[in-house]
């Protein structure tokens, strides 16, 4: 079952807040489409929400708020071979909810090198895309 709360929201820097009807922190891709299509059928508004480091007001909602919070961790890893058929190294795929400071571990624990500086932050993949659009 999918935790909830209705505390209000804000951000890292304490610039922006909200008061979601819900929070929601599903554990699970089947409960993120239970949810989704629940506000859906009730009109509802729905925002994801990453770890709060947006200074704009992308996360805020008067509906639900899903956290990702819960969805972390190395969901696919695919080998990429060179064109000698050697091992070049690997595609990750990571759960949205993850931390960009954890994907240095996450990825130096399967033996890889992380490709960016930017792993130190707390920031999670899904704030990351949504200030950058």
């Amino acid at each position: 079952m999918t935790p909830t709360s209705t505390v209000p929201w804000r951000n890292w820097g304490r610039t922006v807040e909200s008061t979601p009807t819900e929070s929601v922190f599903p554990t699970t891709t089947a409960e993120i489409a239970r949810i989704v299509q629940r506000a859906a059928d009730s009109g509802t508004s729905l925002k994801t929400v990453g770890a709060g480091h947006s200074f704009s007001s992308c996360a805020t909602t008067d509906g639900i708020q899903l956290s990702l919070d819960n969805l972390t961790g190395v969901k696919a890893l695919t080998p990429v071979y060179g064109p000698d058929g050697e091992p070049e190294g690997a595609d990750v795929t990571l759960w949205a909810g993850t931390r960009l400071r954890d994907a240095g571990p996450l990825l130096w624990e399967l033996g890889l090198r992380p490709c960016t500086p930017h792993v130190c932050f707390p920031r999670s993949f899904r704030s990351t895309l949504t200030t950058s659009l």
